[in-house]
């Protein structure tokens, strides 16, 4: 999804799922945008940490009833950045989750990541470039 576009189609992983997307499929009148990726990223933080998805324990079903009603747990050990970043990530609003911008600019990357200072110019030449079809 572009920033502007607007889905309604529930797709993807129950355990990387956003609220939104599950809410779209069940009233079929709201829609959700790129913010879904965000939450996404926040999934992938955790299982990059941990080793697993976000409620590895649950079944698929029991993980989206977790989604659409929770944030995941964060992980105990995890820096006090790093569990600032998640928050951000799992904002329960989309309207409010912040873009992937914004989180370049979060201690959590500026801090641990600051060998990649250049990252956030990379990727804006990279998305710049013509899609892939």
């Amino acid at each position: 999804l572009c920033e502007a576009s607007i889905a309604y189609s529930m797709m993807g992983s129950p355990y990387w799922m956003a609220p939104e997307v599950l809410q779209a499929s069940i009233d079929k009148k709201s829609g959700y945008n790129s913010s879904v990726d965000i939450w996404s990223l926040g999934c992938t933080v955790i299982q990059m940490f941990t080793g697993k998805q976000p409620w590895s324990d649950l079944a698929p079903a029991a993980a989206l009833f977790k989604v659409l009603h929770e944030s995941p747990q964060l992980p105990e050990a995890l820096s006090f950045e790093g569990k600032d970043f998640l928050k951000h990530c799992f904002c329960r609003n989309p309207e409010e989750r912040p873009s992937a911008s914004d989180l370049m600019k979060h201690p959590f990357v500026t801090t641990h990541f600051h060998q990649y200072n250049n990252i956030h110019s990379s990727v804006k030449v990279f998305a710049q470039k013509k899609p892939f079809r």
